[in-house]
């Protein structure tokens, strides 16, 4: 997780104040902690598909109102909280949901939470109104449910920024580069302009605050946000400027990060062992090779049925 330290003010030489971070202190600059409220389940409520928090089913609606933070959370006897600025993977798991198979949006849900649709469109509460009452909407309703609709449009919009950002963007960059042609040039700043403004949008979702550390009574600069939304496109803008390397599999078209300069599949689960995708790579090569060479199939025939580009597969008879 990213540190900041404590900043102080000094003067230089010329009297000009100059801010400085002090080393032997330091606080975590993005505190947020986010309830996870597993396990998650689709829902049919009056013809709207919800994901939600199996247990939230089981509080009446004139119930809510009336609890506390502390009495809202007991009913969540399997609740954990997460701090989504910390979680590695977060854009890796995102990219790779599969949102045509439930199981595969409820185990990202399990480990995740929702976006958080419940608080981005709940009317803010004015300033003045008593702060442990604006708490409610944040620390109650995060996490409870979302509908499936926004659910599905928010992670293929990440899908398709992590796509632009490493995919589409690279591949023009490496024509411009062979072509040195403005109108390319030209096609690429235009793509790269229209992401950034979709993520800088996003990006309004992360809010400076101050962090208060009891032990010692400091007051710290720090960043959060009210949902895990948020936090994804904070890692997504932390990627870019740090020029963060992702790569498409091979096999499995999954986004993932190498762990070797030259990896092209899904790294393994233990290090040192062949990644479960580089067998499978290897395998449909040896079958596609022996169709043709005893099966009598054509090259083109056999990369129709597998449904890997003709170019990819004529590589793997050289």
């Amino acid at each position: 997780m990213k540190k900041v330290k404590p900043a102080i003010t000094i003067e230089d030489a010329d009297l000009r104040k100059k801010i400085i971070q002090l080393p032997e202190k330091e606080a975590s600059l993005f505190n947020t902690n986010l309830p996870i409220r597993a396990p998650y389940q689709f829902l049919d409520f009056d013809g709207i598909l919800l994901i939600v928090a199996s247990e939230f089913k089981t509080i009446k609606d004139e119930e809510i109102m009336n609890l506390t933070v502390g009495e809202f959370e007991n009913y969540f006897v399997n609740g954990k909280e997460i701090n989504p600025f910390s979680k590695e993977n977060l854009l890796e798991d995102l990219a790779n949901i599969n949102l045509t198979d439930e199981e595969s949006i409820l185990s990202f849900c399990n480990h995740y939470g929702l976006f958080g649709q419940a608080v981005l469109n709940t009317p803010s509460s004015s300033l003045f109104v008593d702060p442990s009452k604006m708490e409610i909407k944040e620390k109650v309703f995060v996490n409870c449910y979302e509908t499936f609709d926004y659910f599905f449009e928010t992670a293929s919009w990440l899908k398709y920024i992590l796509k632009i950002f490493y995919e589409e963007i690279p591949l023009l960059e490496d024509e411009y580069e062979k072509t040195k042609d403005d109108k390319k040039l030209e096609e690429l700043n235009e793509l790269r302009r229209g992401a950034i403004t979709f993520v800088n949008r996003a990006l309004r979702l992360v809010s400076p605050q101050i962090d208060f550390r009891e032990e010692d009574g400091e007051y710290l600069p720090s960043y959060s946000s009210v949902t895990l939304l948020g936090a994804a496109y904070h890692q997504l803008s932390e990627a870019i400027t740090k020029k963060k390397q992702f790569r498409t599999c091979l096999n499995c078209r999954s986004l993932f990060v190498p762990r070797v300069h030259n990896g092209l599949f899904c790294p393994p689960i233990e290090i040192g062992k062949r990644s479960t995708c580089e067998n499978s790579y290897q395998q449909m090569k040896k079958r596609a090779r022996d169709t043709v060479l005893l099966g009598g199939k054509t090259i083109e025939e056999v990369a129709k049925t597998i449904g890997r580009p003709l170019q990819e597969v004529k590589k793997w008879f050289d």
